[in-house]
């Protein structure tokens, strides 16, 4: 499964504005603890570039599929794969709570100081599958003798609702130039086709690591992957949420309708209007008329500057509660 951290990541920012959505990205904030009587994966043995499956104790729905189990990827990595063997087409799904390939922090000493582990709470209905990483290391940094940073991250799966959970713990970080070439690398992918590099959903995290930009990656163009990478590292008790919204594109048609931008054609300044409580906006994107990402706004959203743009046509992405809106709009 080498080949996902080859292919999957070798992609540039296009946006297509009448796509479904199927996760929404949300960031809270909340006290990591540590698993108690869980399952080891590693049972106090010193391992490096581990493959295993952990079994999640329910169906779990994940794009199209419903799964009961997760493929680790030698690292922090989970595929969900589909091997067709007629035409040698390998299509998976990827949950991603960093890319990079884990190893025992005692690795070169001789005694195990990492643990993986996973157990499953609640009742029927209720069940969460938890995973944890704990107290991992980079295998650059050990094998390279350059640091012995370590991290603490959980993966949460809800039964009740599908809803995916990044949980972040105490990390530290002695050489962080050195870890997966310094790109944090964070997201969720759906339905990866692995001869026709095509896919339902590719979401990666980008910025500051407490309100990160969020991009929905276009299929058609793959180029200068490292441009997806948040600032550092979550900060201990950040929780990274992803719950299913499948927006068909009539439901974002119906969400655009409901907005409206005055001026338009605009020369320095925009309002955006809603029927809706404009506090529902999370952030409003601004792509020019090739596709290209020129601003994102997070606040103010009656009174966008736009002076600073060239003359043309503008597409602005709207990401709200309730899912994607798009309106366009002239600069003159």
């Amino acid at each position: 499964m080498k080949k996902f951290t080859l292919i999957s990541f070798i992609v540039c920012l296009s946006f297509n504005f009448l796509n479904a959505q199927f996760y929404i990205f949300s960031v809270e904030n909340d006290t990591y603890v540590p698993l108690e009587k869980s399952i080891s994966i590693t049972n106090n043995e010193i391992w490096n570039e581990l493959n295993f499956s952990i079994p999640i104790g329910f169906d779990f729905p994940f794009y199209d599929k419903l799964i009961d189990s997760l493929h680790a990827n030698e690292g922090s990595s989970f595929l969900i794969d589909n091997l067709d063997l007629d035409q040698d087409t390998i299509v998976f799904s990827a949950v991603i709570p960093i890319l990079g390939e884990f190893i025992d922090l005692g690795f070169l000493e001789g005694e195990s100081l990492s643990e993986i582990s996973y157990l499953v709470e609640g009742e029927s209905g209720n069940r969460i599958c938890k995973i944890e990483w704990r107290n991992v290391g980079f295998a650059s940094e050990i094998i390279n003798g350059t640091g012995a940073s370590s991290i603490n991250i959980q993966i949460w799966l809800h039964e009740s609702d599908g809803r995916i959970e990044f949980r972040y713990g105490e990390s530290q970080f002695d050489n962080p130039f050195d870890i997966n070439n310094a790109s944090i690398l964070i997201g969720i992918v759906g339905n990866f086709n692995d001869i026709t590099e095509t896919f339902d959903e590719f979401i990666l995290l980008d910025g500051d690591p407490a309100k990160p930009s969020v991009f929905y990656l276009d299929e058609y163009q793959y180029d200068n992957y490292s441009e997806f990478s948040l600032d550092s590292f979550p900060p201990a008790g950040t929780v990274y949420t992803f719950r299913r919204s499948v927006v068909s594109t009539e439901d974002i048609r119906q969400l655009s309708s409901e907005f409206e931008i005055q001026p338009n054609p605009a020369l320095d300044f925009i309002s955006l209007k809603t029927k809706n409580d404009i506090n529902s906006i999370q952030s409003v994107s601004i792509y020019n008329s090739t596709g290209a990402l020129v601003k994102i706004v997070e606040s103010d959203y009656d009174l966008i500057k736009v002076s600073d743009l060239n003359p043309g046509m503008y597409h602005l992405s709207i990401l709200t509660d309730q899912g994607f809106a798009t309106k366009r709009f002239v600069k003159m």
